[in-house]
């Protein structure tokens, strides 16, 4: 039961960007917390974020299907120990508020840092992560926020260093831990938005090279996508097949690793069958070598010899488990 006073205290308007799935008792208390988190950002001098970007990072992590007990740990992590306690009666849930503490501690590159010893902040950063916290929800608020940075670094008069600085930090250190979490759209759109603050010019000539042929690598895609799953299906296959265009980060950085043209990077498509079971990973693998490329034998085994992963962090409430050896109960090719 909800403390009314302390709801009432704090009674912004209405969220209209939370789902409609969660309980009226949740969203009653994430809109609490928004307030009093926008309250507190709104009163310290020293906050290097707004209470407009609190609300991006938080319509971010609901893109990504994050549950509502990921928004408390959000907004909790913006208040002060002291604020925190008065929402303890509510929350009543002892792991959220020491998930929104380290959240507060965990801090990644601001504004105000200065680039001194970042070489040092990174494995030290690192070694905070995996010591504060088994909690993949912390990773999440952690990525969405420098993710929100990102994409209106160029709104703000930062200039072309610490833009990079942030990009780098980027790359280095949360790009890992989307690949560790399995957030395939989030590590892309940070590859991306890196790229063009480290390497504007090469971002400019690889966006000239793909601009004519975006349209054409979409229908391409979503050919290949009807004809496997038309495929698999006439074998009793269950599978989800999904694709992707490969993006600039990812040519540019062949093109660069390999000494290749353009024209020479040829995989700028990304097929993924995602199945229920090993057997049906290798019956699908071998339905498609032998009825619609038969030319090609070139198999990387994955399943069989698996590589180790850096970040292994586990879930705490089941909603979001993090991938690890071992851990992913289907197979993809």
């Amino acid at each position: 039961m909800l403390d009314q006073p302390i709801i009432q205290q704090h009674s912004p308007t209405s969220l209209g960007y939370l789902p409609a799935h969660f309980s009226e008792a949740n969203s009653a208390l994430i809109q609490a917390l928004a307030l009093a988190a926008s309250q507190h950002i709104l009163r310290d001098e020293d906050s290097s974020i707004t209470p407009e970007v609190a609300h991006q990072v938080a319509r971010t992590l609901i893109s990504a299907d994050c549950d509502a007990r990921t928004l408390m740990i959000f907004f909790l992590s913006l208040l002060d120990a002291t604020e925190r306690q008065t929402f303890a009666p509510l929350v009543q849930d002892p792991e959220l508020l020491e998930a929104a503490h380290s959240v507060s501690i965990i801090r990644l590159l601001s504004a105000k840092d200065h680039p001194k010893h970042l070489p040092i902040r990174k494995v030290l950063l690192r070694q905070l992560v995996l010591k504060a916290t088994h909690d993949v929800r912390v990773i999440l608020i952690k990525i969405a926020g420098r993710l929100v940075t990102l994409r209106h670094a160029g709104e703000h008069h930062w200039d072309l260093e610490l833009r990079q600085r942030l990009a780098h930090e980027a790359l280095d250190v949360v790009v890992p831990w989307c690949d560790a979490l399995g957030l395939d759209s989030w590590r892309q759109e940070l590859q991306e938005l890196s790229f063009r603050y480290l390497n504007p010019a090469g971002y400019a000539y690889v966006l000239s090279l793909v601009r004519d042929q975006r349209d054409h690598l979409h229908a391409v895609r979503d050919q290949v996508i009807q004809e496997l799953s038309q495929l698999l299906a006439r074998h009793g296959i269950q599978a989800q097949v999904s694709g992707r265009v490969k993006t600039h980060f990812a040519i540019y950085r062949k093109m660069t690793a390999y000494e290749l043209s353009f024209d020479e990077v040829w995989d700028r498509l990304g097929i993924r069958i995602l199945t229920k079971t090993v057997f049906d990973c290798y019956y699908a693998q071998m339905a498609i070598e032998e009825e619609l490329y038969p030319e090609r034998h070139r198999f990387v085994d994955y399943i069989e010899n698996r590589a180790p992963l850096s970040l292994p962090i586990a879930a705490s409430d089941g909603q979001r488990p993090a991938r690890h050896p071992g851990g992913n109960p289907d197979s993809h090719l």
